[in-house]
């Protein structure tokens, strides 16, 4: 993550370890889960540096979260203890795409992996194992 601020591109998108015999217990899967209210089964957090944009202005540093938990998902965090911290600004809050926050400038990198990381267990439909992958995108 610092390497990529550092170059002010690319992102990181972080996948948790699921048992995958909790995914087929999960309502609304199938077919016609395209059709339903909600979004995907397996939360998909994502992380992006700050921008420089062609102007020379730098854009604040995003996570977002693509999460199962079926309506605007500000709430269910409040209501989990998880509130989005003060001075990150949702910018996105829809079931379907998701929940999208700019960072302030200054904030830890693990601080911010930490907050993004409980997000997505507080919202999972499913058991979240121990295990993550981050795909490093250096674009």
């Amino acid at each position: 993550m610092d390497t990529l601020a550092e170059a002010h591109r690319g992102w990181v998108n972080f996948e948790p370890s699921v048992d995958p015999d909790d995914l087929s217990r999960t309502p609304g899967g199938g077919f016609f889960g395209i059709f339903s209210g909600r979004g995907p089964e397996v939360a998909l957090a994502t992380w992006t540096p700050p921008t420089e944009s062609r102007r020379g202005r730098v854009e604040p540093a995003m996570i977002g979260l693509q999460h199962g938990a079926g309506r605007r998902i500000r709430s269910v965090l409040a209501d989990a203890g998880h509130s989005v911290p003060e001075g990150w600004r949702v910018t996105q809050d829809y079931v379907r795409k998701g929940l999208v926050i700019a960072l302030p400038a200054g904030v830890a990198h693990a601080d911010v992996l930490a907050w993004l990381l409980g997000a997505a267990r507080a919202t999972s439909p499913v058991p979240i194992g121990p295990m993550w992958r981050a795909s490093v995108y250096d674009g």
